[in-house]
């Protein structure tokens, strides 16, 4: 990627934190369907997402970039998580 490509991606994992960090439903803000809302996003976000299943990253979450990121199977990531490397971040349980 070059320069403005690389500063982009990071705009945009920005704006894609901002959101995620904030994101309720004012129709129907309950936990359940917060996580379904965050799971579906997280899947169109990163990088590579291993399974069908949701996705349960406890906000708030930062990424640097966010294309970098694999995540697998029955992963659980607690609240405050940083992902700030521009290399491959794979998590796995």
């Amino acid at each position: 990627m070059t320069s403005p490509e690389l500063q982009e991606a990071k705009m945009s994992a920005r704006r894609f934190c901002h959101a995620y960090n904030n994101m309720i439903d004012s129709r129907d803000d309950t936990l359940k369907n917060a996580r379904k809302w965050r799971g579906e996003a997280l899947k169109e976000f990163l990088g590579k997402v291993l399974v069908d299943q949701p996705i349960t990253m406890e906000p708030p979450v930062f990424f640097s970039y966010g294309c970098n990121v694999e995540v697998g199977p029955k992963c659980w990531i607690n609240s405050k998580s940083v992902y700030l490397l521009s290399i491959a971040i794979r998590i796995r349980r």
